[in-house]
Parts: structure tokens; sequence; C-alpha cells
């Protein structure tokens, strides 16, 4: 074993540098050679997606949404209106509908379950779990549409969007100013749901561009 040790380090960066490089290599180099090493034959080009996505973690990286905001408010408090529940009952989803907080836990592990209607419509439920929080740096949760109790139903307005979107939030502080940059992406998509996400991509980011110049104007307010 020790006499290949040299050659087990230099399969061992192969190996790293595969994982690197496979989201933007073309799919018939690195997929089918990694392919072949592990199983032993060329990949179909459904394996392949599977290949790529697991190596992702479930995310395809093209299907992806990027938000960036600027906030006149220090990091801190940029960090504390996304992190407690008497904040965010102020500002976050969209303007004009009622929103309640039905449970909030703010720590990797925890969720934030809530519910919001329109004027003139149905209720809606949506929970956050919470993965990662770096105060006042990070915040990472997946987030899904809900009933009262908290278990996961498909979306009100359309049946293939995702069922589990992949939220990453990361907040840098400048001159007394916070830039947030937020990563919206779906877990594990069918094709039917990424065509869905894809196609709702500048709904989407108007969306999220609404909801920040909410949070613009009550940083003003605290």
């Amino acid at each position: 074993m020790f006499n290949n040790y040299p050659l087990f380090l230099y399969h061992h960066f192969l190996w790293h540098i595969n994982l690197i490089y496979i989201a933007w290599i073309p799919d018939f180099t690195v997929v089918n050679m990694l392919y072949i090493a592990l199983f032993g034959g060329f990949a179909k080009k459904e394996k392949i997606k599977r290949i790529k996505t697991i190596m992702m973690g479930g995310i395809t990286l093209s299907t992806q949404i990027k938000i960036t905001h600027t906030f006149n408010a220090p990091r801190e408090i940029v960090f504390k209106a996304l992190t407690e529940s008497e904040h965010l009952k102020n500002w976050w989803g969209p303007k004009g509908w009622t929103f309640e907080v039905a449970k909030s836990d703010f720590h990797p592990g925890g969720v934030f379950h809530y519910s919001q209607r329109p004027a003139d419509g149905n209720v809606m439920w949506v929970k956050f779990v919470y993965s990662e929080m770096i105060a006042p740096e990070k915040i990472v949760y997946t987030s899904f549409f809900s009933d009262e109790e908290g278990n996961s139903v498909r979306a009100p307005f359309d049946d293939n969007w995702p069922m589990e979107i992949l939220n990453t939030i990361t907040l840098t502080e400048d001159g007394g100013k916070t830039t947030l940059t937020m990563i919206v992406a779906p877990v594990s998509p069918t094709e039917e749901e990424s065509k869905t996400f894809e196609d709702s991509k500048e709904m989407a980011q108007e969306g999220y561009s609404g909801t920040f110049d909410q949070l613009d104007e009550y940083l003003t307010k605290i």
C-alpha cells in the first residue's frame, strides 16, 4: 500500500479536480471519465444529469436566482431584521398582505413558520428550516409551502413549482452600508420543476427586489 502512496495522491488529486470543474466542463468529457472510473461504461444523458446533481448537493448551478441589494444600515442591524420575527413581520412578503408568525426559532435546526394572506385571497403557509447561521454574516435555509401543521405541500399557484428551495444569504459591510447577496435554487427538482423555476426567474427577482425595498424603508424606522 505505502509503495503506491504517490499514485494514490495523484488519483486523489484528479478526483478533486473532477469535482471542482464538473459543473462547467462539457458533459461527455469529465462526467463520462468519472462514470467509466466508477461504473465501467459511458453514461447516458439521464445519468450524467443525475451525477452532476448529486455532486452539487441536489442543486443545478444554472438553475438559480441571484439577488443583490445594498442597505444604508450596518450589517448587525440588517442581520437582526432578517432573523427576528418582531422585525420580519413588518417587512417580509408581498406589500399589503396579512402576515402572522406561528413559530420562530432562529438557529441551525430551527424553523420559521408563518402564514400570509392577500386582502382578497386565501391564506398561504410557508416554512423555513435553518441549516446555517453565522451572525452577522450568513444565513442558509430551505423554504417550502406548508399546511398549518408545517407539513410540506405543493405551491398553491403552480403544481410544478419546486417542493423545496435552498436560500443562501451573505452580508458584507463597507462604510456603514450592507450589501446582501442572496442565492435561491431548487433542491433536487424534477425536469418540470426546473422549467417552471427557470421560467419564473424574472418574476421572482422582481418580487425579492420589492421585498428588500420594503426592508430599506423599515430600516429607517428602527
